[in-house]
């Protein structure tokens, strides 16, 4: 009984685990987010007829929101 407690224990992590552990912060690239901001505005200025939306997410990843009739002219851009 006691043996399957410790291996729930285990299974979950809490034993073996250092209570000084911190999450993994990734530090902010102020730099990167500003160039993907700005060709993601370039992007909207070009094919204005497609682009819905342009955003930068926290983990600097750009995203372009096209209609549906657009994927294949913005795709080959």
């Amino acid at each position: 009984m006691a043996a399957a407690a410790v291996a729930r224990l285990w299974w979950r992590g809490i034993l073996g685990a250092s209570a000084l552990t911190r999450a993994t912060v990734r530090p902010r690239n102020d730099v990167a987010h500003k160039q993907l901001s700005a060709f993601g505005e370039y992007v909207a200025e070009i094919l204005p007829k497609y682009v819905q939306q342009v955003q930068v997410s926290c983990f600097n990843e750009l995203e372009v929101c096209i209609h549906p009739d657009g994927v294949i002219p913005v795709l080959t851009f």
